[in-house]
C-alpha cells in the first residue's frame, strides 16, 4: 500500500501511547483517523492535538470486548471519513501479576482486552475490507511474548493468542489485496502501567505485589523508544507490507533460544 494519502485509518486505544505514535505519523503520510479509545478524557485531548493542522479526526469512545459497539464505531467512523483502509488492532492493558498470582478475575479481563477485543476489530472490519478487496490489517502484541516478561502471564498469554491469529489470517488473506503485519514492540515510553491501574475494572480482587511491580515498570518506561518513532516505523512496515514488525533487536537472542530449544525438542523425538 504505497500511497496512504486520503485513505482513512481505525485506530483502537488511539489516545495515548504506541496508539497516538501511529496516528501521527499516518496523519502526517496524508490520511483521516479514526482514533478510538475506552478513556473519554484521553480521547479528547488527542483529537485536540490535531485540531486546525488539517487532519480529519473522527474520535470514538469504545471499549474494545464490546462486539456491537466495535460496529457500531466502525459505522460512525466511516460515516464521517468514508470506508476504512487500516485497520489498527492496538488497544491493550498491562499486566501486573504472574500467573501463579493472578486471580482467574482478573485473568479474564486481560484476555477479554488484549485478545478478545483484538478478534472483534477483526470479525467487524475484515468483511469490510474483503467486500473490497483493498486494505490492511496491523495488530499489536509484543516481544515480551518471547522474552518471558515476569509478572506479565495474562498479558504474554494474550499477546501470544494475537500473533497467531495474525499468522493465520495471513494465510488465509493469501491472492487478496489485503495486508497483514503483526507489530512486537519492546519498551516504549507510554502509560500502560498507569493505565492498568486506571481502567482496571473496580470490581476485581484486590492484587498483591502491584505497589512495587508498580514502582519497577514505571522507572523502566520513561527510557523506552518514544512511541512516534514506533508510529513511523508502523507506516514503513504498512507501505511495504511487511508481517513481522519488531522495534528492538534484542529480541534476536530470545527467539534465537526459543527456536534452538523447539529444534532440540523435535530432534529427540521417536515415532
Amino acid at each position: 500500500m504505497e500511497n496512504l494519502s486520503g485513505k482513512t485509518a481505525f485506530i483502537t486505544g488511539g489516545a495515548s501511547g504506541i496508539g497516538l505514535g501511529i496516528a501521527k505519523a499516518f496523519a502526517g503520510a496524508g490520511m483521516k483517523l479514526g482514533i478510538a479509545d475506552i478513556d473519554a478524557h484521553a480521547l479528547a485531548a488527542a483529537a485536540d492535538l490535531f485540531h486546525g493542522c488539517g487532519v480529519a479526526v473522527h474520535p470514538v469512545t469504545l471499549d474494545v470486548r464490546d462486539r456491537a459497539a466495535f460496529a457500531r464505531a466502525a459505522d460512525a467512523v466511516e460515516g464521517a471519513l468514508g470506508p476504512v483502509e487500516i485497520l489498527v488492532n492496538n488497544a491493550g492493558v498491562g499486566d501486573l501479576a504472574p500467573l501463579t498470582a493472578l486471580d482467574m478475575v482478573q485473568f479474564d479481563w486481560v484476555m477479554q482486552v488484549n485478545l478478545d477485543g483484538v478478534v472483534n476489530g477483526v470479525a467487524t472490519f475484515l468483511p469490510r475490507l474483503l467486500a473490497r478487496n483493498s486494505g490492511h490489517i496491523l495488530s499489536t502484541a509484543s516481544d515480551g511474548v518471547y522474552l518471558h516478561l515476569p509478572n506479565s502471564g495474562a498479558y504474554c498469554v494474550a499477546k501470544a493468542g494475537v500473533i497467531m491469529l495474525m499468522e493465520l489470517l495471513r494465510a488465509d488473506l493469501a491472492g487478496r489485496n489485503i495486508g497483514t503485519t503483526i507489530l512486537l514492540p519492546g519498551l516504549i515510553n507510554t502509560n500502560i502501567v498507569d493505565n492498568f491501574l486506571k481502567l482496571r475494572p473496580a470490581d476485581l480482587p484486590a492484587m498483591t505485589q502491584t505497589k512495587e511491580i508498580h514502582r519497577v515498570l514505571t522507572g523502566m518506561l520513561p527510557q523506552g523508544m518514544d512511541p512516534e518513532l514506533v508510529g513511523r516505523k508502523v507506516l514503513a512496515a504498512v507501505m511495504e507490507n511487511r508481517f513481522w514488525l519488531f522495534t528492538h533487536p534484542a529480541a534476536r537472542d530470545a527467539l534465537d533460544a526459543r527456536h534452538r530449544e523447539m529444534l532440540e525438542g523435535l530432534a529427540a523425538a521417536t515415532v
